[in-house]
Order: structure tokens, then C-alpha cells, then sequence
């Protein structure tokens, strides 16, 4: 097996090993705060290409404008 393919497989199987534990994280934050728990950002990787990220979100919405910083 070439490399491509045992860190894709690696990856899979980190994926379903930690997909529980997001699960929950997602419900907590859904429980905690009103807003979207999955964020989907752009981002530019290598040579310009674009692609998308998806990260949990840790602030509450609105946080930046509370404290002054402008938002991206």
C-alpha cells in the first residue's frame, strides 16, 4: 500500500473513532448558546487553491462586536 492510501485510511478511521465525542460537543454547544455549532470557513491553502474548513465554534455570536474588533 502506497502512503496516500494508509493516511487516508488512518484518517477514516480517526474520524469514526472520534466522531462520538464531536457529536456530543455539538449538542453541548447547541444546548449552551443560541447560533450554529459547525462553522464552514474558506481558507487558501497551497498555490492559492481554496478550500473549505468546518471547526466547532468556541464563542458565543456577536462576541467581536462586544469587545470593539472589527469582524473578517
Amino acid at each position: 500500500m502506497g502512503k496516500r492510501t494508509i493516511d487516508f485510511l488512518l484518517a477514516v478511521s480517526l474520524l469514526i473513532l472520534v466522531s462520538p465525542l464531536i457529536l456530543f460537543l455539538i449538542i453541548l454547544i447547541l444546548f449552551d448558546s443560541k447560533g450554529k455549532a459547525l462553522l464552514k470557513l474558506k481558507r487558501v491553502g497551497k498555490n492559492g487553491q481554496e478550500f473549505y474548513m468546518y471547526k466547532l465554534r468556541t464563542m458565543y455570536p456577536g462576541t467581536k462586536k462586544l469587545q470593539g474588533l472589527r469582524s473578517s
